[in-house]
Formats: structure tokens, sequence, C-alpha cells
């Protein structure tokens, strides 16, 4: 007989990451969330079906732009490395999978355009 009673589709889903990459993917997504809160773009969250009392993107409204806007506004106000913005794609991509939502492709293509270009862009201004 089978121990895995317990099985579930999204359980496996759940399971493609570590707990630790999870908290710091719930970290990347809740600065997201917070600069949504500060934009005044609370149309791009919904409450959390995760963690009871916390918002989190609501990715049927949140469009790739609004993550451009994110990444703008993050580089400029904050000293930040290429790896912390690569942190919050990834977060973002994997919520995208939380969410049972297809990942737009950007988030893949031009994503990589523009990490490159804020990788030199950085560099040349030091």
């Amino acid at each position: 007989m089978s121990t895995n009673s317990d099985f579930t589709i999204e359980g496996a889903r759940r399971s493609r990451i570590s707990d630790s990459t999870r908290l710091g993917y719930l970290s990347g997504i809740k600065q997201v969330v917070n600069w949504a809160v500060m934009a005044g773009k609370p149309e791009l969250l919904m409450p959390s079906t995760e963690h009871e009392g916390r918002m989190t993107l609501d990715l049927r409204v949140f469009a790739y732009e609004n993550f451009l806007e994110f990444i703008v506004w993050t580089v400029r106000e904050r000293d930040i490395g290429l790896g912390a913005l690569s942190g919050y794609r990834s977060a973002v991509k994997s919520l995208y999978i939380d969410q049972g939502i297809a990942l737009p492709e950007p988030y893949d293509g031009d994503m990589k355009v523009i990490f490159s270009g804020t990788e030199f862009y950085s560099e040349t201004k030091k």
C-alpha cells in the first residue's frame, strides 16, 4: 500500500523549492508588495492564500510593465546589486507557478537583456 495518501498536485508544486528558498522568495515578494502600496497601486495586490493577514501580488492584474516599474524604482532609490534584482525576478517567477498562471515571456527574454544592461550601467557609474 502506498504511503503517499496525502499527495496533491499543489503539494508537488510547492515542494519544487526548499523551505529556505521559499522564505527568500516571500521576502522578495514582500518588497514588491511594499512598492505597490507606496506607489498607490493597491489593485495589483490580493490577500495571500498562504499567509493570513498578508498581501501578495495578484498576477492576473500585475503585469510585466509593473515589474519593470518596480525595478526602476528599486535601482534609483536603493543601493542594490544585480543579485538582489535577479532574486526579485525569481520570486515573481515562482509566484506565477504558485498561482498557476503562465509566465509572460519577457521574464526570460527581455529581463536578461535588462539585467545585462543594468550591470554594465552600474559599472560605468562607479
